[in-house]
């Protein structure tokens, strides 16, 4: 049986200070977007179809275009680097040519 005795404490644990949370640096968007209406027959179409149509309209340079999701307004594209968002915004105008009706911006 173990007793204390009156007015003692017992040791006190050291106390390890927290280590400081890492510093994440936001990543940059690369995302080109493809704003279209609600009734526009793309939006029945789902990001797969429109990833596939796509590549194949960009042909060579369909790599540009890693992936597609869908947002409220529309489409978002995606790349994998600010260069690869820059070569594909010079692509604006064959996107245009197969998702007609639409604006695409940043």
């Amino acid at each position: 049986m173990v007793t204390s005795t009156p007015g003692t404490t017992p040791p006190a644990q050291s106390i390890k200070p927290k280590p400081a949370p890492k510093q994440v640096q936001p990543r940059p968007d690369t995302r080109l977007f493809i704003r279209i209406s609600p009734s526009h027959p793309a939006c029945k179409a789902g990001s797969f179809a429109i990833l596939t149509a796509l590549r194949d309209a960009l042909g060579p340079d369909s790599k540009l275009l890693k992936e597609v999701q869908e947002v409220k307004s529309g489409y978002a594209l995606c790349t994998g680097s600010q260069e690869s968002l820059t070569a594909l915004e010079s692509k604006i105008p064959v996107i245009r040519n197969k998702i007609t009706n639409c604006t695409i911006e940043r």
